[in-house]
């Protein structure tokens, strides 16, 4: 059974935010998604799962008022001519090519920026924590002095 966290404080440690994460997981629809040959690569690849999910975000509008366009020609195509129809959807569609390959462009590029931000700033957390672990093993007392003979890690630097 699958029971989601409750409650609004985000966890400290990184087994809180695994946990945090599982509870996604427990949607059949994403478990059905995750199980096919494209769930597990792009679960193996996260920065092009999340360059596929930003591309199709952002490609919702633009391809949602082509179809509008679409529709709207071909209604005006109904009492005109069909060549202006052809001529028009022809312009749209390159239009609507040329706006998806920039799109694509712009999920990759902020998606390689993202993914940047995340891998330093948990780097950034991860230190903190160690280090934080560190000074409660010892009880919290150093100098100074310690402080530069040691690493994070706890081994001496010299």
């Amino acid at each position: 059974m699958c029971e989601m966290p409750c409650g609004r404080s985000l966890p400290r440690s990184p087994e809180g935010w695994r946990s945090r994460s599982d509870g996604i997981y427990c949607n059949t629809k994403v478990s059905e998604l995750m199980s096919t040959r494209v769930g597990r690569y792009l679960e193996s690849h996260p920065v092009l799962a999340l360059a596929v999910l930003l591309f199709g975000v952002m490609a919702t509008l633009p391809v949602g008022l082509f179809l509008a366009f679409a529709l709207a020609t071909g209604v005006m195509a109904a009492a005109a001519c069909a060549c202006l129809e052809v001529f028009l959807l022809s312009v749209g569609g390159l239009a609507l090519l040329c706006v998806l390959c920039g799109l694509a462009l712009l999920s990759a590029l902020l998606s390689s920026v993202l993914n940047v931000g995340f891998n330093a700033s948990s780097t950034i957390c991860q230190l903190f924590y160690m280090q934080q672990k560190w000074f409660e093993s010892d009880g919290g007392v150093h100098t100074v002095d310690t402080l530069h003979k040691t690493s994070v890690f706890g081994k001496n630097k010299m």
